[in-house]
């Protein structure tokens, strides 16, 4: 009996630990933290991170060409080297809407370099995605939007919950990847906390949705 006992004991502590786990891999660490002491907070702002959206062009088009599922798979994998290459700079991925892949730097951790891990990030992806066409026999490109600023993040759901960023920081970052230019573009924000690091081209203007013109330079180094 006693060893009984001792065996659900430890399958109970297993369950637990999966499940912060699996909080973990969803969650930023302490808002993670926050939902296992009982905290009742789902929104939270933060004065100043950067935000990176990655859309991979012709990903879209692939299930034309190929079996839904192996597309499926082929963006699985690209989005683990994704995480990968995050995880060495200290940046977080926040979700993968279709080929849209989200991160952010400076969220979990107050980083005072989270702009540049982010952009030095962003000139990572690039080389992960030639390498990929070349192994896989695909021709797919990554148009890069970052942009640093005031955000909100919060847990949207209950049961099936996710968690996301809001605010303008995070629309204007979205809206640099997403006209389909294979390129790294930033923000005036972006370009002059970075001025001494990088080199820019520009400015150019584009059209953000609910935004309006925004100046934007392309990282050229």
């Amino acid at each position: 009996m006693t060893r009984n006992l001792r065996e659900k004991g430890e399958q109970v502590e297993q369950k637990i630990r999966e499940n912060e786990e699996l909080l973990l891999n969803i969650l930023p660490g302490p808002v993670a933290a926050r939902m296992k002491e009982g905290d009742g907070r789902r929104t939270e702002s933060f004065s100043d991170v950067t935000v990176l959206f990655a859309d991979i062009i012709g990903l879209a088009e692939l299930p034309e060409t190929i079996p839904a599922n192996r597309a499926l798979d082929l963006l699985s994998d690209l989005v683990v080297a994704f995480d990968e290459a995050a995880e060495r700079y200290g940046v977080e991925k926040v979700k993968t809407v279709g080929a849209s892949y989200m991160a952010v730097c400076g969220l979990s951790e107050q980083r005072p370099d989270h702009t540049h891990r982010v952009v030095e990030f962003a000139r990572e992806l690039p080389q992960i995605v030639t390498r990929f066409n070349q192994e896989r026999g695909t021709s797919l490109r990554v148009a890069v939007g970052i942009n640093a600023g005031p955000v909100v993040g919060g847990i949207v759901g209950r049961s099936k919950f996710i968690y996301d960023l809001w605010g303008e920081t995070v629309n204007v970052a979205r809206g640099l990847g997403s006209d389909g230019g294979a390129s790294i573009r930033v923000t005036r924000e972006v370009r002059d906390r970075l001025s001494d690091l990088h080199e820019f081209e520009g400015p150019a203007e584009i059209e953000v949705k609910g935004k309006g013109r925004v100046s934007v330079w392309a990282v050229t180094d």
